[in-house]
C-alpha cells in the first residue's frame, strides 16, 4: 500500500499525460483487434453457411457426394477459406474430406463406402466449434447431418457408426503413416537436410574455382596479348630498321652516281 502511495504521490503531470497516452493507444489496439476478430469470425460464418447448401445439393443417399463442375468450384472456394481463415484442424479435415475419394485412400484396409458420410459429419461438428459451439457442450455426432438425413437423429445405430467412423479415419491414418515409414520418406528428408551442407560447400567450391579459373584465364589472355604485342612491336621493328637501312642504301647510291 505504501508502495502504490509513494507511486501516485511522485506522480507528475508529464507521467500522467504519457500514461494517459498509452492507455489510448492499448484500447486503440485492443478494439481494432476485436473488429479484425469480429469481421473474420462473420466471413467464415457466411462460408460455412455456403458449405452446408453445398452439402445439400450434392448429398445423395448412402453416404455419397456427388459433384458436377459448379459445385467443385465452390468446394474449392470454401478450401481457399479455410487455408486463410480457419483453423488448422479444421483445414486437416477439409482436406483428408476432399482426399478421400482418392485411390491411395480408397486401397487402405479400412476405408468403407459410408466413410464420406462419416466426414461430413465430423466437419459439420468442427465447424460448429469453429464458430463458437460445443465448447462446453457434447459433440453432436452424426446427429450434425440429421436436419437433412433422415434415420440418423434417433437412430440406436448412430452412435456405433460415428465411433466406427472415427477408428477407422484413425487407422486409416496410421496406415498411411506405415507407410510412409516404409517407403523410408522421413529418412530421406534428414538425408536431404545431411546432405545440404555439403551441397552447400559443393557450391561454394564451384563458384570459387570458376573465380579462379576466370582469373587464370584473364591472366593468360592478357599474357597472349602482351606476347602478341611484342611480337607485333618486334615485328614493326624490323620493317623500320629495313626502311631505313634501304632509304641509306639509295642514299648511297645517289652520291656514287
Amino acid at each position: 500500500m505504501n508502495i502504490f502511495e509513494d507511486f501516485i504521490s511522485n506522480l507528475t503531470s508529464e507521467k500522467v499525460a504519457f500514461i494517459s497516452v498509452l492507455v489510448t493507444i492499448l484500447l486503440y489496439l485492443l478494439g481494432k483487434r476485436s473488429e479484425l476478430k469480429l469481421k473474420k469470425h462473420e466471413l467464415k460464418k457466411d462460408k460455412y453457411m455456403q458449405f452446408i447448401e453445398i452439402l445439400k445439393q450434392s448429398y445423395l443417399k448412402n453416404g455419397e457426394i456427388k459433384m458436377d463442375d459448379c459445385i467443385r468450384e465452390r468446394f474449392f472456394d470454401f478450401g481457399s477459406t479455410i487455408l486463410v481463415y480457419g483453423s488448422r484442424k479444421m483445414y486437416k479435415k477439409y482436406c483428408f474430406f476432399r482426399e478421400s475419394s482418392s485411390d491411395y485412400i480408397k486401397k487402405t484396409k479400412f476405408y468403407y463406402s459410408g466413410l464420406s458420410l462419416f466426414l461430413v459429419a465430423d466437419l459439420l461438428n468442427q465447424i460448429r466449434k469453429e464458430v463458437g459451439l460445443n465448447e462446453f457442450e457434447l459433440e453432436l455426432g452424426y446427429d450434425s447431418i440429421s436436419f437433412y438425413t433422415n434415420e440418423i437423429f434417433f437412430n440406436p445405430y448412430s452412435s456405433l457408426n460415428w465411433y466406427k467412423g472415427k477408428i477407422s479415419v484413425f487407422l486409416i491414418k496410421f496406415e498411411l503413416f506405415l507407410t510412409k515409414m516404409i517407403t523410408l520418406v522421413p529418412i530421406k528428408i534428414v538425408f536431404m537436410f545431411l546432405m545440404l551442407p555439403f551441397k552447400m560447400i559443393f557450391l561454394i567450391l564451384r563458384v570459387t574455382n570458376f573465380i579462379i579459373v576466370g582469373k587464370i584465364a584473364i591472366k593468360i589472355r592478357d599474357r597472349m596479348k602482351k606476347i602478341k604485342l611484342k611480337r607485333q612491336n618486334k615485328k614493326n621493328s624490323k620493317n623500320i630498321r629495313r626502311r631505313d637501312y634501304s632509304q641509306k642504301k639509295n642514299k648511297i647510291k645517289r652520291k656514287k652516281l
